[in-house]
């Protein structure tokens, strides 16, 4: 099973395409080892969990909700430096129960999939990936309101579009 903070781009479960082509190649290369299945988890602006498969595939698709929903409540959460909602949580590890996978891969550590690693009954592999200096202005206590303005474009900030939102 594995966790990423992007979509494959063979799912469209919205209008926005953020991409993920070689999670579409290593799915296509993981069709040659029948013995292998592949869960997929990943988080969307919902309000209502999804599981799928693809036609011709052997992934399973689980899209958990992302908190908060609302534009001016994340613009909130992140202006002053609220922590990330812990909702989606307890929705990943039923995730994680239901499918009953070998090992848990979470790819990247932008998101908060990697909080229920101390929950889980299987071996888990963290892949941590670029510059772990950013995660200043992400984790623990979010961005500084002084960094926030220094840093973002003033005409962003009002829309609640951040770059480490």
């Amino acid at each position: 099973m594995m966790f990423s903070n992007k979509r494959p781009s063979n799912v469209k479960s919205s209008k926005k395409t953020v991409g993920g082509s070689w999670i579409d190649s290593l799915e296509k290369e993981l069709l040659n080892y029948p013995q292998i299945e592949l869960g997929f988890v990943y988080s969307e602006l919902a309000e209502k969990p999804n599981q799928f498969r693809l036609e011709n595939s052997r992934t399973d698709y689980f899209m958990v909700p992302r908190y908060p929903h609302s534009k001016f409540d994340r613009w909130y959460n992140r202006f002053f430096c609220k922590p990330p909602s812990k909702k989606p949580l307890s929705g990943y590890l039923q995730v994680v129960t239901q499918y009953n996978p070998d090992v848990v891969l979470f790819f990247g550590t932008e998101s908060d999939y990697s909080l229920i690693v101390t929950d889980l009954k299987v071996p888990s592999v963290i892949w941590f990936q670029g510059n772990l200096t950013v995660y200043e202005r992400m984790y623990e206590s979010g961005m500084k309101i002084w960094s926030t303005l220094r840093f973002e474009k003033f005409k962003k900030n009002p829309h609640g579009r951040f770059t480490y939102s």
